[in-house]
């Protein structure tokens, strides 16, 4: 069994059927794997970490596949339900206020980059001591890395990093993979587009020897 976290474009927005159609679902058919998937849309890092970990104490996994998002999306609950947030939400502002109060006053991208690279650090180290195989990939991939996360005097956290299961990193991510595949109208990629991540991702896979 695959695990996959991550957001709406490890979820399969858009997509007519993505029980049939997302790439964690066309991953598991190249692997003959089953597959839980676990995404949402909009969904943030910190409720990947989170998800990932509590899924992991309690379950094994041949694969744990995590489709790190834009770092500004925040994790938080309302009247007890669990809403993922973006900067972009819009349509949220009105109800809740303090979203856009939030980013107009409180939102620091360096925090927001520490806080994320720190989990990818902690979630790498949590998945090597109990031995279970994983892949990480962005949504995005970093131009300019080195000059950018210099500048934010992170390069330090940079380092920690296992590039070996992170497929694309640091230049590439799921929007490179997709290579001009159509779009729906809130810029998720259609079948083909999954089709191309699903094949980038095998190809890492298969380089890594982990299923035969």
């Amino acid at each position: 069994m695959i695990l996959t976290v991550g957001d709406s474009f490890t979820y399969g927005a858009e997509l007519e059927d993505r029980h049939r159609d997302s790439w964690p679902v066309v991953l598991g058919r190249k692997l003959d794997q089953g597959v839980y998937n676990l995404a949402v849309p909009a969904g943030s890092n910190d409720r990947m970490f989170r998800v990932a970990v509590d899924r992991v104490v309690q379950n094994e996994y041949e694969l744990v596949i995590c489709g790190w998002t834009e770092v500004s999306r925040i994790d938080t609950t309302v009247n007890g339900k669990e809403l993922q947030i973006t900067s972009g939400s819009t349509w949220l502002h009105g109800k809740y206020p303090w979203i856009k109060q939030y980013y107009a006053n409180h939102y620091s991208e360096r925090l927001a980059q520490e806080t994320w690279l720190t989990k990818v650090i902690a979630l790498q180290d949590f998945f090597k001591q109990r031995n279970q195989k994983y892949i990480f990939v962005n949504m995005h991939g970093y131009s300019n890395w080195e000059t950018y996360f210099d500048e934010l005097g992170l390069m330090h956290l940079i380092e920690q990093i296992d590039k070996s299961n992170y497929v694309g990193w640091p230049d590439d991510g799921f929007t490179a993979f997709v290579n001009g595949a159509p779009l729906g109208p809130n810029g998720h990629p259609f079948e083909l587009g999954h089709q191309r991540i699903a094949d980038k991702i095998y190809e890492h896979i298969r380089n890594k020897q982990w299923f035969s």
